[in-house]
Parts: structure tokens; sequence; C-alpha cells
């Protein structure tokens, strides 16, 4: 496993069961939106987390969950950094 993405709303109790397996594993942990979220970009019902097991995915989705991108030296979240360019891009 090279990364486990987690839903923002997944069960506090279900979460202590992953976290300590998955950190003494050195597996990489990331959480995004919500359970319906997650599981709709899955293409399946909602799922608390999911583990991606392919390191080029793996980082390529780390990055793009990564609150900071190089677009954006500030902070901005990468989804908040895209709405600001297509607004802008609007004017």
């Amino acid at each position: 496993m090279r990364l486990v993405v987690v839903a923002e709303d997944a069960s506090k109790t279900q979460l202590a069961k992953l976290e300590r397996p998955i950190q003494r594993a050195g597996v990489e942990i990331r959480s995004m939106s919500g359970r319906d979220q997650l599981g709709h970009a899955l293409g399946v019902a909602s799922v608390s987390a999911v583990g991606i097991t392919s390191q080029s995915f793996a980082s390529q989705l780390s990055q793009a969950l990564d609150p900071r991108t190089p677009d954006s030296p500030d902070g901005e979240s990468g989804r908040e950094a895209q709405e600001e360019r297509r607004s802008d891009a609007g004017r």
C-alpha cells in the first residue's frame, strides 16, 4: 500500500482502527471530502477509506490532495486555487 485516503466525515472509531497499522507500515494517510464524495469518485456507494497500491497514482493523488500547491504558495487548497483561476478567467 502506498497511500490511504480517508473521508473527512469517517467515524473516529473506524479511523482509530486504521491509523495505527497504517502508520506502523509507513503508509501516508490523506483525507478528502466526505464518504459520499469519496465513494462517488470511485464509482461506488459511500466509502470511509481507500488504499492506493500504485506508486505513480499515489504520488499524483497525494500531490493533488496537498493543501499547498505550486500555483498557490499562500496555502490555498487546490480546489480553492482552481475555483479562483476559473473566476479570474471569466472576468
